[in-house]
């Protein structure tokens, strides 16, 4: 009767799963009514068996006792498990997560990354997995005193409504550690995040100093190693934040990650600063170059300049890319340490061009193809033109050249003293003469020069004894140390400091097959030093016929082969400084002096070549002068002799002779003008410098030359 009764339900209940299986069909193909579907009847757990048996739940599965005999207390609860065992593992892990949490350790944390993300079952582990096991093993060490002294477990049913879903166990497990147990964890824990927050310290103070190189390698004008060194710092962030991850806890806290990301978001915008710190300058005429003509090879300059800090300095190591107007490459260059770059190149016709970051150079290709791609969008368009070849115009792109530069970046002197224009003969030695010619290009320089933004050209001011010792004693000090030597009074660079202008302007002209050469050279005030150097080729066609260009040679004299034992230096300079042209009408003053007390013996070189001992005259018999004083020659209206340019003209010269013995008298005439010595000078310099080598005798020897021209 049983056996029958129970079959019956059994057959009932098939009947009743088909019939709602029989529903949910229907449903779904589009019945009209809608039935709850099973897996949204609320479930609930009944409990058919304890353990241990007929007990009720304990009161620590409520309320964790106290600490009592020195140990801690913690409770584990299970889910609901399939199987008993299951539960007893469940409410054990549970534990000994609350335990790891009341410590502040992440152990569920530390196990997954070992179980999940490492697959500890290679035989080959990187050093991070190393880190790894060894945490593992150390919890597992802090937590094997983790024991359960009670156990607690429910069996349910799972019902549906009336109908048993399956049956499942939940346990709760008492839990005891020893109190000093407990104390160790804490001491490891803070020992792990101490290490952890030092591990992200040091990656953020490694960051912190290359960020500083960065700014040091900007401000040294070196944009692209700045560029390749936040490049790398980039990259070197991002594997220290996947390092940061996969050490696990507490290495992979948000805490440290966002720390990184932060300063991963600022090297970003470096990056971008530096790429817009570079600045590609085509010069200052308004974005157009000029291409001398008659020139085989012809050049193009650029200047690559970074900015930053409220200044701009040189860019140096910048590759570079000339493209002309169709985008085909023309020429490439990489900029020196002063930011120039020059692009060589034949036969460049006027046209359109753009110069750009060369993005196929191996320094910028290194650096990945993102800032590649930035630093390919770089570019600065200008125009090249070629002017025609008169002396103005050949001039016009000399001078121009000679001031070129770019246009963020101050000129290298705003004020500028005009020196003399001079020949230079086929063996390449100025030889301190000028003439119409030489006047001609000065003409020219002036003129284009005044046309310079931002360039003043300096009026030659009145010398005066005063004025030329100022001079002197600022050009002392500003040579004060230099190996170069100090330049001459009579340089056009002393002249410059009379003048009170920042560089001097000194010309040169050769001729060098069918044309003429002229070479210009920017000089700093007071110095040696060249601040900027161009060179002009004119054709001799361009030169009218009746102009003399090469000048009629002045004699040549043998140096002075052997002397005094103490010689004496001289400096001797007319206003104009040497090599200067002067006009018939205009008055010539000399200005000499001596480093020691010395006797002065002065000769005037005619451009006829007639040699006049000026002094000592009828009125200085004597001529002694003390050392480092400069005497005026003529001293003024009252000295009965003068020097005015009159015929016939040509290159003159002013010879000084000095000896701390008064010299011997040269034979010769006297005249209003002074005594009209026999001979020249090949005549003249044996007997004096004969007198100078004598034993205890000091003596040195110099000249000035300077040009007459007729009106």
């Amino acid at each position: 009767m049983s056996s029958l009764g129970s079959g019956s339900c059994f057959r009932a209940a098939r009947v009743l799963s088909l019939l709602a299986f029989s529903i949910q069909v229907f449903t779904g193909c589009g019945g009209d009514k809608k039935q709850v579907p099973a897996a949204d009847v609320p479930t609930r757990y009944e409990v058919v068996r304890t353990l241990p048996a007929g007990l009720p739940r304990p009161e620590w599965t409520l309320t964790t006792p106290t600490d009592s005999e020195g140990m801690k207390y913690f409770v584990g609860v299970s889910e609901y498990q399939a199987t008993e065992q299951g539960a007893r593992e469940a409410a054990m892990q549970n534990a000994r997560a609350t335990f790891a949490k009341y410590t502040g350790v992440e152990f569920k944390a530390i196990e997954q990354e070992l179980s999940v993300s490492h697959g500890l079952a290679s035989d080959v582990q990187d050093p991070t997995v190393s880190t790894l096991m060894k945490q593992k093993e150390e919890v597992n060490a802090l937590f094997g005193r983790l024991k359960g002294t009670n156990w607690y477990l429910e069996q349910s049913n799972q019902l549906a409504g009336e109908t048993i879903l399956k049956q499942a166990w939940q346990a709760w497990s008492l839990v005891t550690v020893p109190v000093d147990e407990y104390d160790k964890v804490v001491a490891w824990r803070e020992k792990q995040e101490k290490d952890a927050q030092q591990f992200a310290d040091e990656i953020l103070s490694g960051s912190r100093q290359r960020r500083d190189e960065t700014t040091a390698l900007l401000a040294a004008g070196k944009p692209i190693a700045a560029l390749d060194h936040l490049q790398g710092e980039w990259k070197r962030i991002d594997l220290s934040r996947g390092s940061l991850k996969q050490r696990g806890w507490p290495y992979n806290k948000p805490q440290y990650d966002s720390r990184l990301e932060e300063t991963q978001r600022s090297v970003v915008s470096q990056i971008q600063d530096a790429r817009d710190a570079i600045v590609l300058d085509c010069g200052r005429y308004s974005g157009t170059v000029y291409v001398a003509p008659r020139r085989k090879e012809t050049s193009v300059t650029v200047w690559s300049l970074c900015k930053g800090g409220g200044k701009t300095v040189p860019a140096s190591d910048v590759p570079l890319v000339l493209l002309n107007g169709a985008g085909a490459v023309v020429a490439r260059a990489t900029s020196n340490p002063t930011g120039k770059a020059v692009f060589h190149t034949p036969g460049l016709t006027p046209g359109p061009y753009k110069v750009k970051i060369d993005a196929e150079a191996p320094s910028v290709k290194a650096m990945g193809e993102e800032i590649r791609a930035i630093l390919a969008q770089r570019e600065t368009p200008f125009g090249v033109a070629a002017p025609g070849e008169s002396i103005e115009e050949v001039v016009l792109v000399g001078v121009r050249d000679l001031f070129q530069g770019p246009a963020s970046l101050p000129l290298p002197a705003s004020t500028v003293s005009l020196g003399p224009v001079t020949f230079e003969n086929e063996y390449q030695q100025n030889t301190r003469q000028g003439g119409r010619f030489a006047e001609l290009l000065k003409t020219y320089i002036r003129s284009t020069l005044t046309k310079i933004d931002g360039l003043s050209v300096v009026e030659p001011k009145v010398r005066t004894v005063e004025a030329i010792t100022r001079a002197v004693r600022t050009r002392d000090l500003l040579n004060e140390g230099e190996e170069k030597k100090a330049p001459p009074v009579q340089s056009a660079s002393v002249q410059a400091l009379i003048d009170e202008a920042q560089g001097a302007l000194e010309s040169r002209y050769t001729l060098v097959g069918s044309d003429v050469q002229l070479t210009m050279n920017l000089i700093r005030a007071g110095t040696p030093e060249i601040l900027a150097s161009s060179v002009a080729t004119i054709p001799m066609s361009s030169v009218p016929e009746d102009m003399q260009v090469r000048p009629n040679p002045l004699p040549v004299y043998n140096e002075l082969a052997s002397g005094s034992a103490r010689p004496i230096r001289i400096e001797v300079t007319p206003q104009k400084g040497d090599g200067a042209t002067y006009t018939e009408g205009e008055d010539v003053v000399y200005f000499v002096s001596t480093d020691q007390d010395a006797h002065l013996l002065l000769i005037y070189e005619d451009a006829e070549r007639r040699f006049t001992q000026v002094l000592p005259n009828s009125f200085s018999p004597t001529a002694f002068y003390r050392a480092g004083k400069f005497l005026q020659i003529p001293e003024g209206r009252s000295d009965a002799y003068g020097f005015t340019v009159t015929p016939p003209f040509g290159a003159e010269r002013l010879w000084v002779f000095a000896c701390s013995r008064p010299f011997p008298s040269l034979a010769g005439k006297e005249s209003e003008t002074g005594k009209v010595l026999r001979g020249g000078m090949n005549d003249i310099l044996p007997v004096l410098r004969s007198h100078g080598a004598r034993a205890g005798v000091a003596y040195g020897e110099a000249q000035t030359v300077l040009t007459t021209v007729g009106k």
